[in-house]
Formats: C-alpha cells, sequence, structure tokens
C-alpha cells in the first residue's frame, strides 16, 4: 500500500529538486518540471484519495518555491535552490532567533497541544492512551528546546544543527503518528 505514495514522493523530490538545479540556466525547463512534480506526481500515488491529495500539496508547495527561485535574484548556490524548493517553510524569511527561551510561549503551546489531543479524542474516539501520547509529542518538542538551549546548539555548525532537528523530529515523530494512523485504519 506504500510503495505506490513513496515511489510518487521520490519522483516528485527528484521533478522538483531538478527544476531548482536548473532555475539558473534553463527557466522555462524548470517550470515545466515543477508543474509535472504537481501535476503528475499525485498520480503515481494509487488509490488512495487522501494520500493523492496530500502528495498534490506537497507538489504545490514544490511547485510555488520553483516560482520563487526562477523570480529570486539572490545569489544562492545549487544546494540552497534544492533547500528551498524541497522544504515545506519558506526558506527566504528565515532569521536567527534570540538565544532565550520563552517560557510563557512553552506553556501556551503545551497547553495548545493538550487542548489538542483532548479534541482529538473526542473527535475520532481514539484511547486515552493515544491521546496521550499525541500530547508527549508536544510535550517532547519542548523538552528539545530546552535542551538545546543547555547544549549551546546556536553555537553549533549549520550542519550539526540541523542533524539535531531532523534526529529529534524523527525520534520524537512515533508519538504523533502512530495514533494518526490508528485513527486512519493503519494497521
Amino acid at each position: 500500500m506504500w510503495t505506490g505514495p513513496l515511489f510518487a514522493l521520490l519522483v516528485q523530490s527528484a521533478l522538483a529538486g531538478s527544476a531548482a538545479l536548473l532555475a539558473r540556466r534553463a527557466k522555462p525547463v524548470a517550470l515545466v518540471l515543477g508543474a509535472a512534480a504537481f501535476l503528475g506526481a499525485p498520480w503515481l500515488a494509487g488509490p488512495v484519495a487522501l494520500l493523492r491529495g496530500l502528495c498534490a500539496l506537497l507538489g504545490g508547495v514544490a511547485l510555488l518555491r520553483v516560482a520563487d527561485t526562477l523570480r529570486s535574484r539572490e545569489p544562492w548556490s545549487a544546494w540552497r535552490r534544492v533547500l528551498h524548493v524541497l522544504s515545506f517553510v519558506d526558506s527566504r524569511t528565515l532569521r536567527r532567533a534570540p538565544r532565550h527561551l520563552d517560557f510563557l510561549a512553552l506553556g501556551r503551546s503545551l497547553l495548545w497541544a493538550a487542548l489538542a489531543a483532548a479534541a482529538f479524542y473526542v473527535a475520532h474516539a481514539i484511547d486515552l492512551s493515544m491521546a496521550a501520547m499525541m500530547f508527549a509529542f508536544f510535550l517532547v518538542q519542548g523538552i528539545f528546546v530546552i535542551l538545546e538551549v543547555r547544549l549551546g546548539a546556536s553555537r553549533w555548525s549549520r550542519p550539526a544543527r540541523r542533524a539535531w532537528t531532523v534526529t529529534m523530529m524523527v525520534a520524537s515523530s512515533p508519538l504523533f503518528v502512530e495514533p494518526a494512523l490508528r485513527v486512519l485504519g493503519c494497521p
């Protein structure tokens, strides 16, 4: 069941990444590749409409990022363009954040996470342990932020900071993904 969506995601990433690499030299080709990632790859995702829709959403974001790259006059390297196109976040707007931990914002985030987990529990009738796992995901994210500050991650090299973020997100993702998959009826 997951081979179709994974294949579609790989094809989509390859098309969008190629568009980013060609954005400086062959703008029309880059635009066609971005459009193919948006329009073509979702049909490779298989018969499940939700998965095709998610694939189309990712392709749409990639196409918009390709358009950003084509219009940009910034002297980005090829890999910086690929990162921008494959990122779900608009990397042009990223700025360094101050080096302090906002405990009020952290408290609000935890409150909203608890409310979201409770709403998910009520709306989808998952058991309390699954709702607790979803809440724990957000709690763990807050702990990771505190660890980052204590370890001085802002002084680490860029690859080390990125590796930290990806590792922490992947390590904690089962807390959120498992309950979501159970709601969707996946084993």
